[in-house]
């Protein structure tokens, strides 16, 4: 599927009442996952909120443009990049096994980000890390500025809802997360799938 039949899907499915986007901490997000008219997303909050949960107005959306997850990052009207293919399944599996806290996980994780129209194959400045033995969080990095920060419950509904959706991508109908984390592991376990999105 391609931006213009995703864009068609987008309005039809917003003429038959559906939502266009829906929000991991809303109600109902679930049933969602396999639709590709509908992105799923999440708000990023303050790094140093004045207020409990002040967000910052960066905003995740994991869509189904051509019938492969995809990550993307806002800020407002602004786009800052995606990450996609071998370099999203990794990052996702990674970032699950750090918020279960299991054995194997790496003390931290990122992703950086690709234009969707590089030059070169140039990436863009900005990253997703997901990092936090005791209380894990993913923030939105660019040089040395955090864009805004994901945690607790939000960060969970998340990775999962994304890694769901990424395993949809593959046409593989998972409905629980142990399944749809090893397909996302066999689709980054080869070293040809891992395109150019470089992954820390």
């Amino acid at each position: 599927m391609n931006s213009e039949t995703h864009g068609e899907g987008r309005r039809a499915g917003a003429a038959q009442g559906k939502p266009t986007s829906i929000d991991v901490m809303q109600p109902g997000y679930e049933e969602f996952l396999a639709d590709q008219t509908v992105d799923i997303t999440v708000n990023a909050e303050e790094l140093d909120p004045a207020d409990p949960g002040q967000l910052s107005g960066a905003r995740l959306i994991v869509s189904l443009p051509q019938e492969e997850a995809a990550v993307s990052v806002n800020i407002g009207c602004h786009y800052l990049g995606l990450v996609a293919g071998a370099p999203l399944f990794r990052f996702l599996a990674e970032g699950l096994a750090i918020v279960n806290r299991e054995p194997s996980a790496k003390k931290a994780c990122g992703a950086t980000l690709a234009d969707c129209q590089p030059i070169d194959g140039r990436l863009s400045i900005f990253r997703l890390q997901v990092a936090g033995e005791l209380a894990p969080a993913l923030t939105i990095v660019g040089g040395q500025h955090v864009f805004g920060v994901i945690r607790g419950e939000a960060l969970r509904r998340f990775l999962e809802a994304a890694t769901l959706r990424a395993a949809f991508g593959k046409r593989v109908a998972a409905t629980d997360l142990a399944t749809a984390v090893s397909v996302i592991r066999a689709c980054f376990s080869a070293p040809q799938d891992l395109g150019e999105v470089r992954v820390v």
